[in-house]
This record gives structure tokens, C-alpha cells and sequence, in this order.
């Protein structure tokens, strides 16, 4: 089965607690056997670059630090990775948010012409974040 979770936020709290929903929806999905790609458009290309790897998701009000920790941006982004997730944004919104290949995490790539649309078309399920 192949699922796209699809993702457009960076910026602020609560778009950074969904890039963490999504990444770990995605690596869950891969352990269950889909073939998984997140699909990085408008600001959420920012969530691959380098330089944001060390941001954090405290846990949320009402979770015990136990169950969910702190977490990096840069670990769950690995574990998906290593899991075998793809992660493709799109090229015009990465060149927006300054995510060149140079600055962007080892397994990320930007999609060729027309890639999104056929990954969206491809796809059995979609999941947006």
C-alpha cells in the first residue's frame, strides 16, 4: 500500500507538534509495511534543513515526561528515515524556505517536474498534517 503524509507547516508550536504527529505517523505506518513518503510543501521543507535538527517537542500538557520525553526534530527525522520512509518536497517551496541540497538531512530529496502530482496520484491513501 502506498500512503503519502503530507505536510505544509513549520512555523510556530502547534505546526511543530503536527511535524511531529506526521513524522511519527509516517515511521509508524512504515513499521506496518506501507510504502510511506512524506510530502514536504509550502513552509514545511524548513522541518528537513540541518539547522533545525536540534528543535524540540516538550511533551504536551498532560502527558507524564516518562511516556513521551523531549524529543529532536533531527532523531525522529533519522528513525523514519532508517526505517526506509522517503521524504520528497517540493522544489519551489524548499528554494522559498532556503532548503538547497546542501542544507537539507541526508535522504531527503526535492521532486523532478510534475513528481508530486504523480506521488498524489500514485498514492492509495493520503494522510494530511
Amino acid at each position: 500500500m502506498k500512503i503519502v503524509v503530507h505536510l505544509t507547516s513549520s512555523e510556530g508550536e502547534q505546526a511543530l507538534h503536527s511535524a511531529f504527529m506526521a513524522i511519527g505517523m509516517a515511521t509508524a505506518l512504515k513499521g506496518m509495511g506501507a510504502d510511506v513518503t512524506l510530502m514536504l510543501d509550502s513552509e514545511a521543507p524548513n522541518l528537513v534543513k540541518k539547522s533545525w535538527a536540534g528543535k524540540m517537542l516538550a511533551p504536551m500538557p498532560g502527558h507524564k515526561a516518562d511516556k513521551m520525553p523531549p524529543r529532536k526534530l533531527g532523531g525522529v527525522i533519522e528513525k523514519y528515515i532508517k526505517s526506509g520512509g522517503k521524504i520528497l518536497m517540493c522544489p519551489h517551496c524548499s528554494a522559498v524556505c532556503g532548503a538547497s541540497m546542501d542544507a537539507i538531512v541526508p535522504g531527503a530529496k526535492h521532486a523532478e517536474e510534475g513528481g508530486l502530482a504523480r506521488l498524489v496520484f500514485d498514492a492509495d491513501k493520503i494522510v494530511d498534517y
